[in-house]
């Protein structure tokens, strides 16, 4: 069994002050980003023999954490002669095989193999910040201003054998994968920009999730058949919520 736990943040602290000062001609950009990457593999291979034999062998990857995210605390102030770019993104491959062989006259084979993968990315700016960019104002969650969007693919497997005359065998194999992304402006947060201003989430992203079992007897293996069924499941939820003011075009002339 294994359990996703990781936070990862940057955090422009309650009441700080952050200045970018330079040529308005070559502003460059101030810039806030996280970015997480995983990579999980899990393998299990299980063989008994015996009159009377039998294997259980499950694997599974579950959530506690699995969170990005880049906040602005509470009346913190960020001044940029250029860009103000927030962004929090990842992507992440979960894989999971479980194979059993059992041999004698009566087997049970049971095997589950679940994976529940859930990446959220966040981007919270609090009530009274201000955030004045000179150049454009960008924020993402789950993909970048420029349309690349996040992927994540977990796949869990069960192979499984059995060499008997009665065998039994009950097995499963579940994958899913539940993306959130999410934008939050506060009540009483500000942001600026001369120029745009781009606030953007990904709902579904490049998402694959494949859960599939194959149980394979001697009846299957006559027949030139084996059951291979199992589930999985890719959704995500993409959201902006402006509970402040975001203003544009500051720096124009009416």
């Amino acid at each position: 069994s294994t359990t996703l736990d990781y936070i990862t943040s940057a955090n422009v602290g309650t009441n700080s002050k952050l200045t970018l000062l330079g040529d308005p001609a070559n502003p460059g950009e101030l810039a806030f980003r996280t970015y997480n990457e995983l990579q999980v593999r899990d393998k299990l291979t299980f063989e008994t023999y015996g009159a009377l034999s039998g294997a259980n062998a499950d694997s599974s990857v579950n959530t506690t954490n699995a969170l990005g995210q880049v906040n602005v605390g509470s009346k913190a102030n960020i001044d940029s002669v250029g860009a103000v770019t927030l962004q929090a993104r990842g992507t992440g491959e979960v894989d999971t095989k479980v194979n059993t062989e059992t041999f004698g006259a009566v087997t049970v084979a049971l095997s589950d193999n679940t994976i529940d993968f859930k990446p959220e990315n966040e981007i919270n700016v609090r009530s009274g910040a201000l955030i004045d960019a000179g150049g454009k104002l960008n924020l993402s969650a789950g993909m970048s201003v420029d349309f690349d969007v996040d992927s994540y693919d977990v796949s869990a497997r069960v192979d499984t054998f059995a060499g008997s005359a009665i065998p039994i065998t009950d097995v499963d194999a579940d994958a899913k994968v539940t993306t959130k992304n999410s934008i939050l402006v506060e009540a009483g947060a500000h942001l600026k920009t001369a120029q745009q201003a781009n606030l953007y989430t990904e709902r579904f992203g490049h998402n694959n999730a494949d859960g599939t079992y194959k149980a394979v007897t001697w009846l299957t293996a006559l027949a030139g058949s084996s059951a291979e069924k199992g589930t999985g499941e890719a959704k995500g939820t993409g959201t902006v919520t402006v509970n402040g003011i975001v203003e544009t075009g500051t720096q124009r002339n009416v």
